[in-house]
């Protein structure tokens, strides 16, 4: 007998809902702090010690960059910061960006592209950005641990940082958490210190928090990594909550 195989795109298509219906004027960047641009830490490069005039926290605000967005989609981080130092040497202050297939890119494609379908089946406006924000890792590896981001003034800094993001967007209301470092740096924000290292047993019951940053109420909701070496239906059922979620106030 034989079985016809079906790709991820296929699946993500028939499981969620399509929204089209949204048009919106994108509001970028606000104007980025110097205590950000001037932070340093052994181990990791600023993003503005090599663009110092970049107008992007978030190298992926070239997929998703509306700061009015209702939603934040949190990875873990950039690219490692040689692959970053080989595309600014290429394209200069355009080498801040997400990985494209049509820019020849080797890493890193695949997972946009998921990351992008699977986006647009949600409702609203998203800004796409990572955990460790502007530092880049020089840990040469794609999949690494990343040191001392659980504690310490990374961490406290990493901490700080989101807070500023979430403070420049007026709109947000959920906080899509894809993957452990994104959920543990989100729910120590959100005052949730005792569940930050509990991504997998929230991410397996499918189970959000919420809380408050400078009076804002946020929810946030773990998930799988676009990237995850698990196929695609396992990762819907955080999607479909996004939705719901949106869809309450959209």
């Amino acid at each position: 007998m034989h079985i016809a195989k079906v790709s991820a795109d296929e699946i993500i298509n028939k499981h969620l809902a399509i929204h089209t219906d949204w048009t919106y004027v994108m509001n970028t960047t606000p104007e980025i702090p110097v205590w950000i641009k001037d932070f340093r830490y052994c181990g990791y490069t600023n993003i503005f010690e090599l663009l110092p005039d970049c107008a992007r926290l978030y190298a992926t605000e070239t997929l998703f960059g509306d700061w009015d967005a209702e939603t934040l989609l949190l990875a873990k981080d950039p690219a490692p910061t040689h692959v970053i130092k080989n595309l600014i040497k290429l394209e200069g202050s355009d080498g801040w960006r997400h990985a494209q297939r049509v820019l020849n890119d080797k890493k890193g494609v695949k997972t946009n592209e998921r990351l992008e379908l699977l986006a647009n089946k949600a409702p609203g406006r998203k800004l796409y950005g990572s955990a460790t924000a502007h530092m880049m890792c020089d840990i040469p590896k794609q999949s690494r641990t990343l040191p001392e981001f659980l504690r310490g003034p990374l961490h406290d800094h990493l901490k700080e940082v989101l807070k500023w993001v979430i403070s420049n967007m007026p709109n947000l209301r959920v906080i899509a958490c894809l993957g452990g470092d994104a959920w543990f740096l989100t729910a120590t924000v959100l005052g949730h210190s005792h569940v930050a290292r509990q991504w997998t047993e929230y991410r397996n019951r499918n189970e959000a928090i919420s809380g408050f940053v400078q009076d804002k109420k946020l929810v946030a909701i773990p998930m799988y990594h676009p990237g995850a070496r698990i196929g695609v239906p396992p990762m819907l059922a955080g999607w479909e909550h996004l939705s719901d979620e949106l869809t309450k106030f959209l």
